[in-house]
């Protein structure tokens, strides 16, 4: 767990300034809600998820999901591979995340 940790730690500081980025989320960043309950012990590190607030419209978000290099566009939250999903893809315009 602490490697799977740091290892998301790459992509949160990339994308913590990034201009088209409005907001990333992950259990270890301290500006998160809900960061004080993951944080107690016993802790090893955090989760290796994060989520990324794409400025701009859904099919601007869809976009970037597609044209990633580095994860596979699918979803699943049991495998070991590294995905992103767009959550709006497969929820429809009700989706939760595409409301924030």
């Amino acid at each position: 767990m602490r490697q799977i940790s740091a290892t998301a730690q790459a992509p949160v500081a990339r994308f913590a300034d990034h201009p088209h980025v409005s907001r990333v989320a992950c259990s270890g960043l301290p500006t998160i809600p809900g960061h004080m309950i993951a944080s107690r012990p016993p802790r090893d590190g955090f989760s290796g998820m994060l989520s990324l607030h794409v400025n701009g419209d859904w099919q601007r978000s869809l976009r970037t999901a597609e044209n990633s290099e580095l994860f596979i566009r699918a979803t699943s939250l049991g495998g070991v591979e590294s995905l992103v999903e767009h959550r709006r893809a497969f929820e429809g315009p009700g989706s939760t995340s595409s409301r924030t």
